[in-house]
């Protein structure tokens, strides 16, 4: 199986668990953490047309939407889609949710003021061809807020160790953290992650580089632990920070 049907493959078996892991953020409230950070850099002026790119269960999607934002939101996997519409009905609004490839977009030139999305960058099989494509959608002016991390690393001995210490206070604090896939299903749901091409690259330095390059202005980025994680969610995420990545068309 080629690496694109793995990874497909791999958020199939993941979607039931994730909507799951996405549900307990907005029951925690965290979701305010993510609307203050993303509105944060956007463009400002009105209600705004936003993308969310590999939406998932629809997290970004959802919140931006009870915002008062346009949101659409898009992913290549259909049963990630179908949890999203759940969730979206659940929480009372309807944004435009479709099956699509983040690397090849069913949009016109110049249609996002915003383009999101949480986690999806690393999981791509051409990061610089959905760069690409992102930047041909968005409206001049428009702006591009990536979230992600350097996922891969938690395969260097270090990282692992601090992620496994962190994991077992976290359990002794708070019982046992949810994960979007079956202890039994780890290799078809995430191990496609050692094949990945950003695997050897270091980020968010690899993607401001390749931005520049495609023509993306006014790069930059921050880590943002203590930003958007509350303090049970910070413990799981410390030892592997995730940063959030903000460019402009």
């Amino acid at each position: 199986m080629e690496l694109t049907e793995r990874v497909k493959a791999g958020w199939r078996i993941s979607a039931a668990g994730y909507s799951k892991i996405i549900q307990q953020e907005f029951q925690d409230g965290v979701n305010k953490f993510w609307e203050e950070a993303i509105l944060g850099k956007a463009p400002h002026g009105g209600v705004l047309k936003i993308l969310d790119v590999g939406t998932g269960p629809g997290f970004f999607t959802i919140l931006l939407s009870q915002a008062g934002h346009t949101a659409t939101g898009i992913d290549a996997s259909a049963e990630m889609i179908r949890e999203a519409k759940e969730n979206a009905r659940t929480a009372g609004v309807n944004p435009e949710l479709l099956v699509m490839d983040s690397h090849k977009l069913d949009f016109a030139d110049d249609m996002f003021d915003l383009i999101v999305n949480r986690n999806v960058v690393w999981t791509l099989t051409d990061p610089v061809k959905a760069y690409q494509e992102w930047r041909r959608v968005l409206k001049p002016g428009g702006r591009l807020i990536v979230f992600d991390g350097n996922w891969s690393s938690n395969t260097d001995a270090q990282v692992k160790a601090r992620s496994d210490a962190d994991r077992e206070e976290y359990i002794k604090k708070y019982g046992q953290p949810l994960i979007s896939y079956k202890p039994d299903e780890e290799e078809k749901a995430r191990g496609w992650k050692r094949d990945m091409p950003l695997n050897d690259e270091k980020r968010p330095d690899w993607d401001k580089k390749i931005l520049s390059s495609i023509g993306y202005r006014d790069i930059d980025s921050k880590f943002i632990l203590d930003e958007v994680f509350d303090e049970k969610r910070k413990l799981l995420n410390r030892a592997n920070p995730m940063f959030m990545l903000w460019a402009s068309k």
